[in-house]
């Protein structure tokens, strides 16, 4: 519930993002990650038939709730429980920097996207990571390390521990064989990322 009311506070990036996605019209979106099912909310919006999964039990039990005709399975993104080539769209957001074997989940997402298809990822930046595990662990930890860092988030109400990923990570081989990037972006979001 402190997730749900506070997702939306202050995350200009992705509120505007969502905002200026159009053509959605009876194409098949897929949320990995779907948390609460808020953004399939926007996106149903726009005419999409809308799927998504989420690990969280009761994440999907809310989701379901918010988005009646939606399909959402419960299921992690290292494992999309739906078939090959499904998807014109495939968004995650906030989600996959909590994977902990993020190229499978990359493949994952590929797997089920159609060959035309879009996949939109909004995450955090590395660096955020980085630094975060810097103060948990010290100055001379590795950048190249995955550690599970503790992050706080909704000024200090939600603690979350996740693996921390480098932009190599992000860009390796298995993405760049299987994806064209449209667009890049790097912006500020949460106050905290400042």
């Amino acid at each position: 519930d402190t997730y749900s009311e506070n997702i939306n506070y202050d995350n200009v990036s992705k509120n505007n993002f969502f905002k200026q996605l159009h053509n959605l019209m009876n194409k098949k979106v897929l949320d990995v990650g779907c948390g609460d099912g808020s953004v399939l909310l926007e996106i149903s919006k726009k005419g999409a038939i809308v799927y998504g999964i989420e690990p969280g039990e009761e994440f999907v039990k809310n989701a379901k709730e918010l988005n009646p005709t939606a399909i959402i399975k419960e299921g992690v993104a290292e494992s999309i429980p739906f078939s090959d080539e499904m998807f014109d769209v495939v968004i995650s957001t906030w989600a996959l920097q909590t994977c902990t074997d993020l190229s499978k989940a990359l493949l994952e997402c590929a797997r089920v996207l159609k060959k035309d298809g879009i996949f939109i990822l909004l995450t955090k930046h590395p660096m955020q990571q980085y630094f975060g595990k810097i103060r948990e662990y010290g100055e001379n930890v590795n950048y190249f390390e995955s550690k599970v860092s503790t992050l706080h988030i909704f000024d200090g109400k939600i603690t979350l521990k996740e693996p921390t990923h480098t932009f190599n990570d992000y860009f390796n081989l298995d993405f760049l064989n299987n994806f064209e990037i449209l667009s890049f972006l790097e912006e500020k979001d949460f106050p905290a990322s400042e």
